[in-house]
């Protein structure tokens, strides 16, 4: 149930940078996430859910973001600080 929430705030933090960044509600992205062993095991059970809800063609789970993003954000998410990339793909 926790995991649950946690892949649901994630989702809800995505949506806002998609619009901070004026995206197209149509737009495909491709979602960078760098965190902990907790979010690995949200986007491992989630990852269908969260990509189906961002359309994202792909997330990745990274230990360094080095590219050019198109929206970057830091968050804490279930007390564990995660670092989200987005970058369009379309």
């Amino acid at each position: 149930m926790r995991r649950e929430g946690a892949a649901r705030e994630l989702v809800s933090k995505i949506q806002q940078m998609r619009k901070a960044a004026r995206f197209a509600v149509s737009d495909r992205v491709r979602v960078d996430l760098e965190g902990g062993a907790e979010l690995a095991a949200v986007v491992k059970e989630y990852e269908t859910y969260i990509a189906g809800e961002v359309l994202a063609n792909e997330i990745t789970l990274a230990g360094g973001l080095g590219e050019t993003h198109d929206a970057v954000q830091t968050i804490v998410l279930d007390a564990e600080t995660v670092r989200i990339a987005l970058t369009r793909v379309n």
